[in-house]
């Protein structure tokens, strides 16, 4: 049995033979995310509700005694705040990606530089850092196109801002045409405020060989060493925007990049590594004694 939410195991007579999941961590988002009540928002309150969330997160992970995590972030979150390891069984099976094939990744000259943004269309996702950073690019280079594939709440918000901008294109996609979809672009940008785990954006941009740009919280400081296989940057559009134009101004580096990104990738997000990882889990589970 596969739970979603630990904290369900108790309940069931076969609880010994379940395995829960962890996410990541979604409660490291800026305390103004986590509520809708003013009161939390700031200061006390704030302090308060993390707390909470805290304690929340340590009872459903310890509430089941199968565990396997997506990425190595909350593990160091945990002993951090327990101040031991986990007991029972852990995992660590970091979320996967299809890869394109090896001979495709290479990027041909291309007049622009393209940028890829492929997220759901919210502020904690980093739209409003991803806008302010196209704006600064576009201030000082007229060579680089972006891609804004999604939709959310803030799609409104958007399209308002970039609809006549002859740089700027609006799109869709399904996940099957995914790999299609990075394979045009030069650069895939994740500009996440936090709550992530192994970052399915930033996986499925390194198995195209895309040079990535993504912000340095959750998981994904565990997928990029800064400067080899993509760019780690602060959650904060200034950041973004230089990385970007570094990038644009320098084929060989992102060229670099890419390749390294897409090692990466096969080395260790891999869909048949995923499979092979997550069967090894389950048979042993299922032969433990009820």
């Amino acid at each position: 049995m596969i739970v979603f939410g630990a904290d369900h195991c108790s309940v069931r007579s076969d609880w010994r033979r379940a395995v829960s999941i962890q996410h990541g961590v979604s409660w490291d988002l800026p305390s103004s995310f986590a509520t809708r009540k003013e009161w939390c928002s700031s200061g006390v309150g704030a302090q308060v509700k993390k707390v909470q969330l805290n304690l929340r997160g340590l009872r459903f992970f310890d509430n089941c005694q199968n565990r396997v995590c997506v990425d190595y972030n909350f593990l160091n979150w945990y002993r951090a705040i327990r101040g031991e390891s986990p007991g029972g069984s852990v995992w660590v099976i970091p979320n996967c990606c299809q890869l394109a094939p090896r001979e495709r990744i290479g990027r041909g000259d291309t007049p622009a530089t393209r940028v890829l943004f492929a997220r759901r269309f919210t502020t904690y996702r980093g739209t409003r850092i991803m806008a302010e950073a196209i704006d600064h690019v576009l201030s000082q280079r007229s060579d680089v196109l972006f891609t804004l594939a999604g939709e959310g709440p803030d799609e409104g918000y958007l399209l308002d801002r970039f609809e006549h901008c002859e740089n700027v294109r609006f799109t869709k996609y399904r996940p099957e045409q995914c790999v299609e979809v990075h394979l045009e672009h030069d650069i895939a940008v994740v500009p996440s405020v936090a709550s992530e785990g192994t970052s399915l954006s930033v996986a499925e941009a390194m198995g195209a060989g895309c040079a990535v740009v993504a912000s340095a919280v959750g998981g994904i400081t565990s997928m990029i060493l800064d400067g080899f296989n993509g760019v780690l940057a602060m959650p904060a559009a200034g950041e973004f925007a230089a990385a970007i134009l570094r990038l644009a101004g320098d084929t060989r580096l992102r060229r670099e990049m890419g390749e390294n990104a897409y090692r990466t990738a096969a080395g260790c997000f891999d869909a048949g590594r995923w499979n092979a990882k997550w069967k090894g889990v389950l048979e042993q589970v299922a032969a433990i004694q009820p």
